[in-house]
């Protein structure tokens, strides 16, 4: 996913995420070597934790109705990308496996939940139609089922 595919039309929160899904391609593409792999998860890992604070502050000034499970979605990642550096410092490998599922993570979290957040502050009146309309299609999918 190339920088013009993951842009939301938000430009701060599309600069970050293009600073860290250049920081991942560098890493995994990059040849591998304890040290340099270790400064770069390092950084990643900041990277990563700078960019959440800094959504999940925009989450809370703006009321996100879906903050929580947004940031619980945040934790889990961080934990991901912490487990991923201590198995480097440990046994001095790249998890080649582990890395491609962290890098997959992010474009899923960011072509799905921060998407919904933009949405969220770009038009609140679609967002919440939408939501809406979720919520009927599920009520309309829990009544074809025989009690």
């Amino acid at each position: 996913m190339g920088p013009s595919e993951s842009s939301l039309g938000w430009s701060e929160m599309d600069r970050q995420h293009g600073a860290l899904f250049h920081a991942l391609h560098v890493l995994a593409t990059s040849p591998r070597g304890k040290v340099d792999d270790l400064r770069e998860m390092r950084r990643i890992f900041a990277v990563l934790t700078e960019h959440f604070r800094w959504e999940e502050a925009e989450m809370a000034t703006m009321g996100y109705p879906d903050r929580s499970r947004h940031v619980v979605d945040h934790q889990r990642e961080l934990w991901s990308i912490a487990q991923l550096l201590r198995s480097l410092e440990d046994l001095g490998e790249l998890d080649a496996e582990a890395l491609e599922a962290c890098d997959a993570w992010t474009h899923r979290h960011v072509a799905s939940m921060d998407s919904d957040f933009v949405q969220f502050v770009q038009d609140r009146e679609i967002w919440e139609l939408r939501r809406e309309c979720m919520d009927m299609d599920y009520e309309d999918r829990l009544a074809a089922f025989p009690a």
